[in-house]
C-alpha cells in the first residue's frame, strides 16, 4: 500500500555544509588536468586549450552566474578560486572544453579516459595523500599469492576511507557514508578466482556535483568526479601487485537524492554513489 510505501522510506540524510575549500588543492586538481590534456591530446598546447577555456568560461559563466547568485564572483582567474561554486565553475568549463575538443580531433573517448583518469588519479593521489605513494604492504616472504591479495585489498579499503576524509577536510567533499562492508567470505571467494568483489562508496555533496551533472546532461562522456579518479587508481595499484590474478577495476556513479523524494519535483541530487567492481 501507498502508506507501507512511505513507512519504509529511508530516513533523510543530513548532510553538512562544505568546509571551506582548500584553494591549493582545488588548484592543483585544475592545473594537473590541463596538464594532463595537452600531453594526452596530440596537437593541443597550452596556449590553445587556455584560449578555449576563456571563450567557454565567457559564453557560460552569466547561467552559472543567476545560479550562484552575485555574492560570489565567477569572474576570478583559476589562480584565485577560493569557494566551492567557483570551482564548480571552472570544472565545468575545463572539462566541457575536453569533450568538445576530442569530439573534434574524433579521439576515442574510452582510450583518452583510461590515460587521462589514470594519470590524473595518480597525481591526486601523489599530492593530496602522499603517505599512500610511501606506502608499501610487508608480506612474508613465504606468503602465498591469495594471502598477498587479501592483504592488499584489506590495505586499499583503509586507504580509500583515509583519502576521502582527507577530501572532505579539504572542501572537496561534505561528507562521506560509511562504505559499504566487504563480507570475509566474498573477500575469500574473490581471492580465489570464484566470483567478482563489489562494494560501494558514498560522497555526499562533491564541490563539483553539478558540473558533474550538468555536463552528463548535455551530453558529454567525461566528467570532474576527481575522486573516481584517484580511488580507480588506488585500487588498480593494489591489484597490480599481484598481476597473476589479472584483475581490473570498473567505477560505475550513480547520483542520489538522500532525502528519497519520490515527487520528481522535489528530487535534488546530493550525493555520488560509485559503485565498485573488481572483476577477474
Amino acid at each position: 500500500t501507498e502508506r507501507s510505501r512511505q513507512e519504509s522510506r529511508p530516513v533523510p540524510r543530513n548532510i553538512p555544509p562544505l568546509k571551506p575549500l582548500d584553494g591549493g588543492a582545488a588548484l592543483f586538481l585544475l592545473d594537473t588536468c590541463n596538464k594532463v590534456f595537452v600531453d594526452v591530446v596530440p596537437g593541443v598546447g597550452s596556449s590553445i586549450l587556455q584560449k578555449r577555456m576563456t571563450q567557454t568560461a565567457d559564453l557560460v559563466r552569466p547561467s552559472f552566474q543567476r545560479t550562484v547568485g552575485a555574492e560570489v564572483d565567477l569572474t576570478v582567474p583559476i589562480e584565485s578560486i577560493l569557494r566551492s561554486e567557483q570551482f564548480n565553475f571552472w570544472s565545468y568549463v575545463q572539462f566541457r572544453v575536453y569533450a568538445e575538443i576530442l569530439s573534434e580531433k574524433r579521439i576515442d573517448v574510452r582510450d583518452f579516459r583510461k590515460a587521462f583518469e589514470g594519470r590524473v588519479g595518480q597525481a591526486v593521489l601523489s599530492t593530496l595523500y602522499p603517505q599512500f605513494a610511501k606506502s608499501a604492504l610487508t608480506t612474508s616472504a613465504s606468503a602465498s599469492q591469495e594471502d598477498m591479495m587479501q592483504g592488499q585489498l584489506e590495505a586499499s579499503f583503509r586507504e580509500i576511507d583515509t583519502f576521502c576524509n582527507i577530501l572532505v577536510n579539504k572542501g572537496l567533499v561534505a561528507a562521506t557514508s560509511e562504505r559499504s562492508p566487504v563480507d570475509k567470505d566474498d573477500l575469500f571467494d574473490f581471492v580465489d578466482d570464484l566470483r567478482d568483489l563489489q562494494f560501494s562508496i558514498a560522497l555526499d555533496k562533491d564541490a563539483a556535483l553539478e558540473s558533474q551533472i550538468l555536463l552528463q546532461e548535455q551530453g558529454y562522456r567525461i566528467v570532474p568526479n576527481y575522486a573516481r579518479f584517484a580511488i580507480q587508481q588506488l585500487l588498480q595499484h593494489r591489484l597490480s601487485t599481484t598481476p597473476e590474478s589479472g584483475a581490473e577495476v570498473k567505477i560505475d556513479d550513480y547520483y542520489l537524492d538522500t532525502d528519497y523524494n519520490s515527487d520528481p519535483n522535489l528530487f535534488e541530487v546530493k550525493q555520488v554513489l560509485m559503485n565498485v567492481v573488481l572483476e577477474h
